[in-house]
């Protein structure tokens, strides 16, 4: 084995440079230059940084540990050598055979400032060194030599059975190096701790190294290195590692462990561990390079070199202005490396388009990853991937993970995501020919929000993509998912595997939803099409170059209208979905194949729901000028109108002959209160609740025996949809104006009114609402003969006719057309009044009624209420119910005279079929002259 001494400046070191392909480009891996030879080869470029050494200085002094009145500053190094460490005999104990121990009190430091060796601690004379309490080492060292190596721990001794051991408390290591290049070519090391053939066994530590090169020709800055069989074992903790060169090389490395000749190299933390890696480089030479990993796993001689870490988080930057690598984890040649959870984020920038960027990089060897955050970014750059597997390279991802990059996965080794997780590679896919095992679930080349859009809880394992993608590699999904290397790209779906297809927003509607060379699914495995809407009828599902495309999945989507039939997308009708269920068929069949507001509207309704829901919200939909209650307020609106009329003209008539040079006046508040729970629509129904209150103002010209008079009403008030019409609401507000008459005989009196009326009505149903006009036409006729008891007490039996023509403004709205036929709806009441005549000396006139009636509706009881999708000729008509066929009424009320001041109040309630009731009540009074 070579040997150098410690305090020389040649140790023995791989090569700087392993390559691993990627496309041809070679990339440059790592990292220390031999001490007899260095491998001159083509490295890439990035922007610089010129604030790293400003950056590793504040690390550099900030990082010291804050010394107590008790601490203690030694100056001296610890080797094992007692001739030379007078300042630690006071508590050094132990022999060379033994070992020695150091026990140093918690705060104290070594700092030893143009370190004129290579080291601050290390094992030399075969000894085993024991550092006992929490310290700090700080040292700065500036050299011009043509190769130099600087170790914070130096642990080089042993033999094949018997390794000497470093062992250590919590640690901090803050370690600086400047290099110039005054002859010759420079290279020189930057190592927190180092380790070969040898044991290191510290707590916590804290490891700053940096490397600042001036016109060097490598600057090489390294948290802790093992080689040659070193062991190395922590307890978390800090790696910095800051390289900064403005010549031919600057390389950074939180980890590494380069095995030689025939040992293996170990190293392990047991607690959380956060590396932050940067490498900048400033120099002209054309050839030059930045190179940062976080960790490197490499070996020359198929070692299976071990690195595991519990919970670790990554950060690395490489920017120069010629090439710039960057890379998250490596390994490489057997190697096998193992990260905890945490995030990793990689970052490479160059100036001149050279280099890469790798979240991971197994090259022959294997990473084991338990999940986190991956992010790769590159700023003129050839390369950057989130993954990269080659020659037999195998990452496995065993806990829910998130990688991004512009490519996410690249090579032909192979990706093993385990089950019970989710692993999102956002980023493309189609320069990988490897092997990925979804035994979990898989999310290729999809972002992380349509993924979770997609998955089901259900789901053992999944392999998500875009609709229109074409697979490579050889993909199995299932939770024994065990594939090999083909030359073609191939799909296996195992039964318990899954295949979410995703149909993007820019997806065309028409492309093959999957292209692959081959595929396969076992009976019980999955298809499911998300978005399905945006896929239009035809559409192949499979696309395969060879064999037949698989039929025996269980085809999912989230449309209740999609279905696949001979590896093609149909869509179904919207009566074979919904049977008759739905008022409106046709529009929601023929709103898949076309675009709008509407159509958007039904898609969503149908997408992720069941049948019963999206019936139910479709109905709403087509019910909103229904259940909006426009006609049915402007009927009740009439007969509250005529109610009133009739009510004055029978009072009228008893006052009748009289003599007035002017018109009386009168005006009457009224209101009423309706309620309909079950009337017809189509194969529904639906019900109102609705209220109106106005106020109509009068006047009566007296021309011998008979009255004429006009009249104005006013008022407001709404419409509540139920049932069906569930959440759809109608502000309302009208007014209209009559002419009225009155005309007594000896037995009976006549009464009659034409009126004209209009209505607003602001419909709205959720977001969306319209204004719809309605206007409304009346004719009523009536006819009473009053028939005397005693003086006091009379019957009134009465019979009328009441016409009522009902036309509402068509209207759009959300997407949909709404258009109603003209209401012709004839009345006839027939009733019996009885009342009361009670009269006082004082001209006070007390006048109580009972008034009963029944009343059959003829004409359109129902109408045809037709909507529509807004643009389209697709329509459906509904039978609609809008009143009932025969009405009961009962109304009680008090009139009461004096002078020529009169007033009367009454209450009245109606019920019909359709379970109608209503409730009304009226106050009027009037001024004769």
């Amino acid at each position: 084995m070579p040997y150098c001494n410690m305090r020389q400046s040649c140790f023995y070191s791989p090569p700087l440079y392993t390559k691993i392909e990627y496309k041809s480009r070679p990339l440059v891996k790592n990292f220390l230059f031999s001490c007899n030879a260095l491998s001159h080869q083509p490295h890439a470029k990035f922007s610089l940084n010129k604030n790293f050494l400003t950056l590793a200085t504040a690390l550099f002094s900030g990082l010291a540990l804050s010394v107590t009145a008790s601490a203690t500053e030694y100056s001296q190094h610890i080797n094992g050598n007692p001739a030379n460490e007078s300042q630690y005999n006071s508590i050094r104990t132990g022999n060379e055979e033994s070992g020695y121990t150091y026990t140093f009190t918690d705060g104290d430091s070594i700092v030893i400032t143009d370190n004129d060796k290579n080291y601050v601690i290390g094992c030399r004379y075969s000894s085993d060194i024991t550092l006992i309490g929490n310290i700090a080492v700080q040292s700065n060292q500036s050299t011009d030599a043509r190769v130099s190596v600087f170790s914070g721990l130096y642990n080089w001794t042993g033999s094949e059975d018997d390794l000497y051991t470093l062992t250590t408390d919590d640690i901090k290591i803050d370690v600086k190096s400047t290099g110039t290049l005054t002859n010759g070519t420079q290279n020189f090391y930057v190592n927190g701790i180092y380790n070969t053939w040898g044991i290191t066994h510290t707590g916590t530590i804290n490891i700053n190294s940096v490397a600042y090169g001036d016109n060097a020709y490598a600057a090489v800055a390294q948290g802790i290195v093992a080689n040659n069989g070193g062991q190395i074992s922590f307890n978390g903790g800090t790696i910095t590692a800051i390289a900064e060169n403005d010549g031919y090389a600057a390389q950074a490395v939180g980890i590494s462990s380069e095995g030689h000749n025939v040992r293996t190299d170990n190293i392990s933390a047991q607690g959380a561990t956060v590396i932050n890696v940067t490498a900048t480089n400033t120099g002209t030479t054309s050839s030059g390079f930045a190179s940062a990993f976080g960790i490197n796993n490499t070996n020359d001689y198929g070692l299976t070199n071990q690195i595991s870490l519990q919970n670790t988080d990554i950060t690395v930057t490489a920017v120069s202005t010629q090439q710039a690598d960057a890379v998250g984890v490596y390994t490489d040649e057997n190697g096998n490396t193992s990260i905890g959870t945490g995030k990793i984020e990689v970052f490479a920038e160059s100036d001149n388009g050279n280099g890469y960027a790798y979240g991971f990089y197994a090259d022959n060897g294997t990473i084991n990853y338990a999940g986190g955050a991956v992010t790769v970014k590159g700023s003129r750059v050839e390369t950057e991937a989130g993954i990269y597997v080659s020659n037999g390279g195998t990452l496995n991802i065993n806990g829910n993970s998130s990688i991004s990059a512009g490519n996410a996965l690249v090579g032909n080794g192979t990706v093993n995501v385990a089950e019970d997780t989710v692993s999102i590679l956002d980023g493309a896919y189609d320069d990988f020919d490897g092997v990925l095992n979804s035994k979990g679930a898989t999310a290729l080349g999809v972002t992380a929000a349509d993924a979770q859009a997609s998955l089901s809880e259900n789901d053992v394992a999944a392999l998500v993509v875009y609709a229109g993608s074409t697979l490579t590699g050889n993909i199995t999904v299932g939770t024994k998912a065990q594939g090999s290397t083909l030359a073609d790209s191939k799909l296996n779906l195992l039964s318990d595997g899954t295949l979410v297809i995703f149909a993007a927003e820019n997806y065309d509607g028409t492309a093959p939803l999957l292209t692959v060379d081959e595929a396969s699914s076992e009976e019980g495995s999955k298809v499911r099409l998300v978005n399905s809407a945006r896929v239009k009828a035809g559409t192949i599902v499979f696309d395969v170059t060879t064999g037949t495309s698989p039929d025996n999945y269980v085809f999912e989507t989230d449309n209740l209208l999609t279905a696949v039939e001979d590896n093609k997308i149909t869509v179904k009708s919207a009566q074979s979905v919904f049977g008759n269920e739905l008022l409106m068929p046709n529009v929601v069949s023929g709103a898949i194949a076309t675009t709008g507001e509407g159509s958007d509207r039904i898609i969503a309704l149908t997408t992720d729901s069941d049948l019963a829901t999206a019936a139910s919200a479709l109905n709403n939909i087509a019910l909103m000028a229904v259940a909006g209650g426009a006609q049915i307020a402007a009927l009740d609106a009439i007969v509250m109108i005529d109610d009133t009329l009739e009510q004055h003209g029978s009072k009228l008539i008893s006052k009748l002959p009289h003599n007035s040079d002017l018109g009386d006046v009168w005006v009457e508040i009224n209101g009423n209160f309706a309620k309909a729970d079950s009337y017809k629509a189509g194969s529904t129904s639906y019900g109102i609740k609705s209220d109106l209150a106005g106020v109509t103002l009068g006047t009566d010209y007296v021309f011998n025996s008979a009255a004429f008079g006009l009249s104005l009403s006013l008022g407001s008030g709404s419409v509540r949809g139920q049932g069906a019409g569930d959440g759809i609401k109608n502000e309302v507000d009208y007014w209209g104006v009559n002419l009225y008459t009155v005309f007594p005989t000896e037995y009976i009196n006549f009464l009659a009114n034409i009126g004209y009326m209009s209505t607003e009505n602001d419909i709205s149903q959720g977001r969306y609402n319209a204004t719809v006009d309605v206007n409304a036409y009346s004719v009523a006729l009536r006819a009473e003969m009053p028939i005397a008891i005693n003086e006091k007490f009379a019957v009134i039996p009465h019979i009328g006719a009441r016409y009522q023509h009902i036309d509402m403004d068509d209207f759009s709205c959300g997407g949909f057309t709404y258009t109603a036929d003209n209401i012709d709806l004839v009345q006839i009441p027939v009733g019996v009044a009885f009342s009361g005549t009670f009269d006082s000396g004082d001209d006070l006139s007390i006048k109580p009624y009972l008034d009963l009636e029944i009343a059959p509706n003829l004409g359109d009881k129902n109408t045809d209420n037709t909507v529509g999708l807004s643009g389209t000729s697709f329509y459906d008509v509904i039978d609609t119910r809008v009143a009932s066929s025969v009405l009961y009424s009962a109304k009680l009320g008090l009139n009461f005279a004096y002078a020529n001041h009169s007033f009367g109040v009454s209450y009245g309630v109606t019920a019909g079929n359709g379970e109608r009731f209503d409730q009304g009540v009226q106050a009027e009074y009037r001024f004769r002259f």
